[in-house]
């Protein structure tokens, strides 16, 4: 537990370099399918409800992203709205290998509470 809060905390201190993912790009896919993948996690856990998630107000910024020989390794702050104007927010761990992503394993955070300056 120590090691993931020491990983995280890591990631969180990355300055994202694009607020906005621009639509259709690799970063804007593997996001959009990571957190079409995170909403199922989290509707299994009761925290939501697929069909209620407002594809089109998703918001997504990169904290981090690493090149690979096949792809990519990213962090993702993900929002996901709903149409009853809830949200939440989430943190993936995800990867692009070969223009499938996620293409391994995937990590999913669920931001309880953030703090700004």
């Amino acid at each position: 537990m120590l090691t993931m809060a020491i990983w995280l905390s890591s990631a969180l201190a990355v300055t994202a370099t694009e607020p906005n993912v621009a639509p259709h790009t690799p970063d804007w896919t593997c996001a959009h399918e990571s957190a079409s993948y995170s909403a199922v996690q989290l509707a299994n856990a009761g925290l939501i409800q697929i069909n209620s998630i407002d594809d089109s107000k998703t918001e997504i910024q990169v904290l981090s992203k690493t090149p690979g020989a096949k792809g990519f390794a990213a962090i993702y702050r993900i929002v996901l709205h709903a149409k009853d104007g809830k949200s939440v927010a989430i943190i993936t761990k995800t990867s692009m290998v070969d223009g499938e992503c996620p293409g391994g394993r995937m990590t999913t955070y669920v931001v309880s509470q953030q703090f700004d300056d």
